[in-house]
């Protein structure tokens, strides 16, 4: 009915904040704040999620390179990308960085 109406029912949009202590570490020392969800939350933004990555696929959307929306592509298959890209540069004797 969400994905009909294009509402989120009350009771889903409920969080409890949980407030963390600051860590022994001083450059971490401003208190943190995490929102925890209802699990019943997650489920509507999984099915949204599968079925954004499987009209991307069908429309032949994704590029090779995506990571956002694509099964097995996470923020370290893109790091591991981008590091076999500057070794590949180094062992060419390419530039890899240049700021």
């Amino acid at each position: 009915m969400s994905l009909d109406s294009g509402r989120v029912p009350p009771p889903f949009k409920c969080a409890q904040i949980i407030f963390m202590k600051p860590t022994p570490d001083p450059d971490f020392q401003k208190p943190k704040l995490v929102s925890n969800i209802p699990f019943i939350s997650k489920l509507p933004e999984k099915v949204i999620g599968t079925l954004v990555g499987r009209h991307w696929v069908n429309i032949s959307l994704n590029k090779d390179l995506q990571s956002v929306y694509r099964i097995f592509h996470t923020t370290e298959t893109v790091l591991l990308k981008i590091q076999s890209d500057m070794l590949e540069s180094l062992d060419n004797s390419c530039v890899a960085l240049r700021m």
